[in-house]
């Protein structure tokens, strides 16, 4: 059984600053999910003994520019913190998938499509290759995703996943495929599930990739300068075939 993790990063909207909206989904054989969360637990404990882990989310965005949590903490500290989430990343076997939507492209433009429907036409993109992962090693998936609601009525885009999500086993019912998916999508709060807080530092850290570098036509050029961060993420998704750019 493995348990899937997504996040996103990049808006899925109209954004003259944001060209690209990039959703990733971190997958690990869910025997090591528990040891996941204590190693990103004891990282949080280390170099913040005096609060709560769950009280310290780990967004790559934050941490970067020293947003929300990070907001008073030094950069050499952040910057510390980055690379043993990275080491990290490099110690285990997950896999990594993205897909990343430009969403100046004149295609995407012609077909005006709003929010939910960008959202959608990743969603389905990453599902069909995580489902055909699943296919390959002959077993079963659970997806997590980061929650906007503290109930089913408080916010509509859960149900809207939700929705997205029955559209895409009801297209694979229609061909000769099977899903390995076991279950609708698990709604959660990220700051508990350490796996969807890495998932929101590949997105973010791939996303930046694409913005910095946005005529890049593939992995081999997307990163320019070499970075040591983005190469582990880049590695990842040639491991698992896992990125694809749309359209």
């Amino acid at each position: 059984m493995y348990f899937i993790y997504l996040d996103e990063s990049g808006n899925p909207g109209r954004d003259p600053v944001q060209r690209f909206f990039v959703l990733a989904a971190l997958a690990t054989d869910a025997q090591y999910c528990l040891s996941i969360q204590q190693q990103l637990t004891d990282l949080k404990l280390k170099y913040f003994p005096a609060v709560q882990p769950e009280e310290i989310e780990i967004k790559g965005r934050s941490l970067i520019h020293g947003k929300d949590f990070f907001e008073h903490v030094r950069l050499e500290t952040r910057e510390a913190i980055l690379n043993e989430i990275f080491t990290m990343l490099g110690r285990h076997s997950l896999r990594l998938f993205a897909t990343v939507v430009d969403k100046t492209n004149p295609a995407m433009q012609r077909l005006e499509l709003l929010p939910d429907d960008v959202y959608r036409y990743a969603y389905k993109n990453l599902m069909h290759r995580v489902d055909d992962y699943l296919g390959s090693q002959k077993s079963q998936g659970l997806v997590f995703i980061d929650s906007m609601a503290s109930s089913i009525r408080s916010h509509v885009k859960d149900a809207r996943l939700v929705q997205i999500h029955r559209e895409y086993l009801q297209g694979i019912a229609k061909t000769d495929r099977s899903s390995h998916f076991v279950e609708y999508p698990v709604f959660v709060q990220s700051q508990f599930f350490a796996a969807i807080q890495l998932a929101d530092t590949c997105a973010y850290e791939l996303f930046r990739a694409y913005q910095s570098t946005p005529n890049a036509g593939g992995i081999a050029v997307l990163n320019p300068k070499g970075e040591r961060r983005l190469k582990l993420i880049l590695r990842m998704l040639e491991q698992s075939s896992g990125l694809e750019r749309l359209p």
